[in-house]
């Protein structure tokens, strides 16, 4: 490898040393090696040329000069932004200049902007200048349209879920800002369910400033039921008559059958004679359209004394 720079600085920055490559591997060091250049506030660096002789590959890489940031100014992105994505141009201030913490900040602003009603917000540099070894820029923003999502709008035939529960378990508010994060939890939350699953990939139209999600649902079968039937000797008898006991268990669990996420479990057994077992369960999220629930147990054990 050839550089406009001493063999020196290769082992002291890189720590790069001849290896034995294919083609494809000797295309992905190089970009590598650019790479970390460029983290390290080397800008310039490239490899202008490669040339490959027999079992030989030699590059010439560009390095260039050390870039530092002088100023970075947040241009036109609104003060409440930058605080919620902790910006502070101190941290840029006769720094290193490396496009990844550029990318990151870029990062950060587009995803705040996409959770907060903005999809399709374009960040990027403005008024980029260079003198000497110091970099000046300022940030830009290009926002674009301000979206709400009007509503959920369950899609197929029937209806497997009341849309209130759905709009509760989601965490959508009809006209909320748009959240793309929210969108991206959709499909998760739904498969969660036991009860529910989606047909299709949930998908969002918009029309002006509003979007809608579009979901396909169909119902799973949750809800279960099974008892057993057992017959016992009893241990008494009289008149030389032989008697039997019946036992058994019953356990029921409803789920969704009301179309609002609600639970409704009943264990019932009788394996002693007189001595029942009973167990109830009742959950029912998200009352009156609040986002509080009821979750109640009921337990009840009663034994005989003369088994």
């Amino acid at each position: 490898m050839t550089t406009d720079q001493s063999s020196d600085f290769i082992q002291r920055e890189l720590a790069y040393e001849p290896q034995k490559l294919d083609s494809s591997q000797i295309q992905k060091e190089l970009a590598n090696l650019v790479f970390s250049l460029q983290e390290k506030a080397y800008a310039e660096a490239n490899i202008d040329s490669l040339i490959y002789k027999d079992s030989t590959a030699l590059a010439f890489l560009h390095i260039g000069q050390k870039y530092h940031w002088r100023h970075l100014s947040p241009g036109n992105i609104p003060p409440q932004m930058l605080q919620k994505i902790n910006f502070s141009d101190k941290k840029f201030a006769k720094n290193n200049f490396s496009p990844k913490s550029v990318h990151e900040l870029s990062e950060s602003l587009l995803t705040y902007a996409e959770n907060n009603g903005y999809p399709f917000a374009e960040v990027g540099l403005d008024s980029f200048r260079i003198d000497g070894r110091m970099v000046d820029a300022q940030m830009k923003i290009k926002p674009g349209p301000y979206i709400i999502i009007e509503d959920i709008k369950i899609e197929g035939e029937g209806t497997p879920v009341n849309i209130n529960f759905l709009r509760q378990y989601l965490g959508v508010v009809p006209e909320m800002p748009y959240s793309q994060s929210l969108i991206l939890s959709i499909a998760r939350r739904i498969e969660s369910l036991s009860y529910l699953k989606l047909q299709k990939a949930p998908f969002i139209t918009f029309f002006g400033h509003s979007a809608t999600i579009h979901l396909h649902l169909v119902p799973k079968d949750a809800s279960r039921f099974d008892f057993l039937i057992g017959v016992l000797p009893s241990s008494s008898s009289s008149n030389n008559q032989k008697r039997f006991l019946l036992t058994g268990s019953f356990d029921m669990e409803l789920v969704n059958q009301l179309k609002r996420g609600e639970i409704l479990a009943i264990k019932v057994e009788q394996l002693r004679p007189l001595s029942p077992r009973m167990k109830l369960n009742i959950a029912f999220p998200y009352l009156f359209k609040m986002p509080v629930g009821l979750d109640s147990d009921f337990s009840l054990y009663k034994r005989d004394s003369n088994y």
